[in-house]
């Protein structure tokens, strides 16, 4: 019996389970979709726990393995973002070299400084450091200097949502391994252009949209809309007046937002309960697109100001992208050009974007999105320009 890995995504509308082998092969995937929004439930919910259950049952019958333990990828919806700073003094009297344990100290004070006891911090992640008058990316280990201080978010969340987590895994029998925010796992399993830093991350849910905002490579602003594709469906159903069920459907099928498929005169025939109706493309369409302008008026609108005027592309995941035409309307609307990404992998990339921020957790550590990550090393060039610093 192999061991493996499981990493669980919590989003408002499914649960999504990713297996992953040695070599982070995926191995197997399930998903369990609700009928409405979970989102503010308990994650220890017993009904939710007896999905849980039953889908890891149905996985150990049909492969046979020993998880090892549990990731878990939690969404905008349960995380918040918190900007923080804080300065430290690295000898009273001259100049010395920082240190990692520098780091570290002056991570803890921006943390005791801006964040409560009930909170709990998943992330703590340093946008930039200043030396002196120096600013750097990366953190400037080996470098001299008196006066250090850094700009950092905190990824945090409630307290109680932890201890949730925590019994989730104790209730599955599982150890708990990482817990992942969202962006940050989906962007760990990306492949992009190495000029690329600023952008916006938007993913598109059942009830809620989620968007990220990163800037030279570092996530500075979260956050989410109460509207995605549920909200779509139901414009289609009063719009066009069929029930709910046949929206999702008939938008797969005949969706498109090009500006010929706004003007088609072609109609399509769908079943109204017990009788049958005609409905227009071009009238399918024009709801279509009145629905994603308001999602993403919404979304463009959420994004702080002195942020939106920094980025450049936007990157849209979820099942919508396959949509005829939604790229030029999302740089239309966004103003931002779209950048279509490629993953790690090829398998991963047959996968549907719901088992994606599972698979990045696994990723997640040794991501250069991970801004914790702190390098020890130092080259040759750098001993040299600290050795002029502190003797000259």
């Amino acid at each position: 019996m192999k061991d493996v890995n499981c990493a669980l995504e919590i989003n408002s509308s499914s649960y999504s389970i990713v297996i992953v082998e040695t070599g982070r092969k995926v191995l197997a995937v399930k998903r369990a979709s609700f009928n409405f929004d979970i989102s503010s439930l308990s994650l220890v919910d017993e009904v939710l726990l007896n999905y849980l259950r039953q889908m890891m049952k149905e996985l150990k019958q049909e492969y046979e393995f020993r998880i090892k333990n549990l990731n878990v990828c939690l969404s905008s919806y349960h995380v918040d973002i918190v900007p923080a700073s804080a300065e430290i003094i690295l000898h009273p009297y001259h100049q010395r070299d920082v240190r990692k344990k520098d780091i570290e100290n002056l991570i803890e004070q921006s943390r005791l400084l801006r964040i409560d006891w009930d909170r709990s911090v998943l992330h703590s992640l340093p946008l930039e450091f200043y030396l002196d008058d120096r600013r750097f990316l990366e953190a400037p280990i080996g470098v001299y200097g008196r006066k250090f201080r850094t700009k950092s978010i905190f990824c945090i969340v409630n307290r109680n949502i932890m201890e949730e987590i925590e019994t989730l895994a104790d209730r599955l029998s599982l150890e708990l391994g990482k817990v992942v925010f969202y962006p940050l796992a989906l962007m760990s399993i990306f492949v992009l252009p190495d000029s690329e830093g600023d952008f916006l991350l938007v993913r598109m849910r059942r009830y809620r949209t989620d968007m990220a905002v990163f800037i030279e490579k570092s996530l500075v602003y979260a956050g989410y809309i109460p509207i995605g594709g549920e909200y779509i469906d139901r414009e289609l159903a009063e719009g066009l007046g069929i029930p709910m069920s046949l929206a999702e459907e008939i938008k797969i099928e005949y969706g498109a937002l090009t500006a010929e498929d706004l003007e088609d005169g072609r109609e399509v025939i769908v079943k109204k309960v017990s009788s049958y109706r005609k409905i227009k493309r071009s009238r399918l369409n024009q709801i279509l697109l009145a629905s994603f302008r308001n999602i993403l008026g919404s979304i463009k609108s959420n994004i702080p100001d002195e942020f939106r005027s920094r980025l450049s592309k936007v990157i849209f995941v979820g099942s919508s992208i396959s949509l005829k035409g939604l790229a030029n309307v999302v740089e239309n609307e966004l103003e931002l050009s779209w950048q279509p990404v490629s993953l790690l992998r090829e398998d991963y990339q047959k996968l549907p974007p719901s088992f994606w921020g599972g698979i990045g957790s696994f990723y997640f550590n040794n991501s250069d999105f991970n801004r914790q990550k702190i390098a020890t090393g130092l080259n040759f060039w750098q001993k040299i320009v600290n050795m002029w610093d502190n003797y000259f």
